[in-house]
């Protein structure tokens, strides 16, 4: 099915597809389209250096485990039941909260004297479960001299397989470790919220690297992107990317029709925001975007102590039945308490699509939403290791259909006023995504999914997975340093990022605004970068068809058995 994307821009009139999603079979009719000017032409991936090749990670008795608990605790190494080539290890933390666990390899002469890059491919099975992922980089079996850094999960990664660079330069030096000693020796770490955290590492690379670039982009079609970034980016020869709500075009303080088609003709993209910006972690009633929605609730606000009273309009003698079968979603809103009072455990209980028995048990913490991997025909209770100490609610994520629908209508929209090129590129609602909308987006054949938090994106391969782009999305008082930082993070990895911007104000007055003066001096920046010769600002759609592999790496199946047994560490 993905090979008839590139066939999609040609199509015209409507292609019929019959979907399945979210348990549902949907007729879902994804547009195509008119004739339109050429897509500009993007500059050929490149591949800068194909680097070393660190470890494939093909012997599981090269890497010794150690854990912060013992045996009995659980936790080890196996080889990966998938595999971004050949075999990965999977490494498992003990079962107990707050746990860690660690795999190393020595014998290894790694030259780091100009302060490169490492890579490697993870693939993390459930985010909740996983805190942080710390690569260190030692100069002797000991770790008495040694570079090291941590990568927060939450912020930063996004489940499944994937790419991740780090560069020297973003590790710390400690027992007076510097880029003239050799690495000889390096350390896979992960920490776990509640236990049983999972990562499969392969491909440990150092150097590889494809040619840096930076694709600028804006979410909500506000009107000061069309009065403030496009004539400055204009007048330097800087594209961008604005992702567009449907149903905000023409509103007051949004971008107008005509606006969007004067940005799109001088090679801008116009991408997929949907159609009503409705997250894909919430369900509400279907309402224009400007009347408000009412979500619906499993539970309603309320400050619990071990147990969330199911009081929702989704709710019946104390417990929902859910049809079609969703993904539930807690709600944790700004508490009095320290961040530390309102972290704990919620599990929920209920009945999966076969009736059969579901628990899942999920982290609680301040000021955010956590959403279930699991999807729950039935919720019967929802408790806490410990109470919150803050006022939480329960809803539910969307209906595959239900997200399919708002992309498609989104796109056909985009498709019908002349401006198909980002049609099928899409940036998450509020950033959120989840396992049904991921299949969602694949099945209806949307190239790229962009989320507002991240790091950089390794393209040396290509792809890894086209739904889990990384970006950075600056806040009010996000300084200059923190988004020149992302073009720095670009050219030491040799990879791409994605900057994020909303509103620009003279005097940001919410939290997501940026300031006019400082979003031009992050042009600035770009310019001087790039005109030095050490990236590309380009757009989602020239960045994407230059790519190899765009829709996706295929992952292997692990050339051992899934099922060796765990192994414990070496003596």
């Amino acid at each position: 099915m993905r090979q008839a994307t590139s066939r999609r821009a040609l199509a015209i009139g409507l292609i019929t597809l019959v979907a399945t999603v979210s348990s549902a079979v949907v007729v879902l009719f994804p547009l195509f389209a008119a004739r339109h000017a050429p897509v500009p032409t993007a500059r050929p991936h490149r591949v800068v250096s194909e680097g070393i090749l660190v470890s494939n990670f093909n012997n599981l008795r090269a890497w010794t485990y150690d854990a912060s608990h013992g045996m009995e605790e659980g936790g080890g190494t196996a080889l990966a039941g998938r595999a971004f080539e050949g075999s990965a290890i999977r490494l498992t933390t003990p079962r107990t909260a707050g746990s860690s666990a660690w795999m190393t390899q020595s014998g290894l002469q790694v030259g780091i004297t100009e302060a490169g890059t490492f890579s490697f491919w993870v693939d993390i099975a459930d985010a909740h479960r996983i805190e942080s992922i710390a690569l260190y980089a030692s100069a002797d079996e000991t770790f008495t001299k040694y570079f090291a850094t941590s990568i927060d999960v939450t912020g930063e990664l996004a489940p499944g397989p994937q790419m991740v660079a780090i560069s020297v330069r973003e590790m710390k030096a400690y027992g007076g470790m510097t880029l003239h000693d050799p690495v000889t020796t390096v350390q896979l770490r992960i920490s776990s919220r509640i236990g049983s955290g999972e990562a499969s590492f392969d491909h440990l690379y150092y150097e590889r690297r494809a040619s840096p670039q930076i694709i600028i982009s804006f979410d909500d079609n506000w009107l000061t992107q069309y009065t403030e970034a496009f004539p400055y980016m204009a007048e330097r020869g800087v594209l961008g990317t604005i992702y567009a709500i449907q149903e905000t075009v023409n509103l007051d303080r949004y971008m107008s029709l005509r606006d969007l088609k004067t940005v799109y003709a001088a090679g801008w993209d116009i991408a997929n925001h949907t159609s009503d910006h409705m997250g894909f972690n919430s369900d509400a009633s279907r309402v224009p975007i400007m009347w408000g929605r009412k979500p619906f609730l499993l539970a309603r606000p309320q400050l619990p102590n071990l147990r969330l009273a199911l009081n929702g309009d989704l709710s019946r003698n104390g417990r929902a039945v859910l049809s079609p079968p969703r993904i539930v979603v807690l709600r944790i809103e700004r508490a009095d308490e320290s961040a530390e009072a309102v972290k704990t455990a919620a599990t929920i209980v209920g009945l999966d699509r076969a009736g059969q028995i579901l628990t899942e048990t999920v982290p609680i913490t301040a000021f955010a939403s956590v959403a279930t991997n699991n999807v729950f025909a039935e919720v019967q209770e929802i408790t806490f290791a410990k109470s919150p100490q803050a006022r939480v609610s329960a809803g539910i994520a969307q209906a595959g259909d239900t997200a399919a629908s708002s992309l498609i209508d989104c796109a056909r929209y985009l498709v019908a006023n002349g401006m198909p090129r980002g049609a099928d590129h899409v940036a998450y609602p509020l950033g959120e995504r989840n396992r049904v909308t991921d299949r969602a987006m694949a099945e209806i054949l949307m190239k790229t999914g962009r989320t507002v938090t991240g790091r950089s994106t390794p393209t040396t391969d290509g792809l890894i997975n086209p739904f889990t782009i990384q970006a950075f999305s600056p806040h009010a008082h996000t300084p200059l340093s923190a988004l020149t930082g992302m073009v720095d993070m670009a050219i030491e990895h040799g990879a791409t990022t994605f900057v994020v911007f909303h509103r620009l104000e003279k005097k940001p007055s919410v939290p997501t605004d940026y300031a006019i003066d400082e979003f031009q001096a992050f042009i600035d920046y770009v310019v001087r970068k790039r005109d030095a010769g050490l990236i590309e600002a380009t757009t989602v759609s020239r960045w994407f068809e230059a790519l190899p592999n765009k829709a996706g790496i295929p992952v292997a199946r692990s050339a051992a058995p899934a099922s060796v047994a765990e192994r414990p560490p070496e003596p």
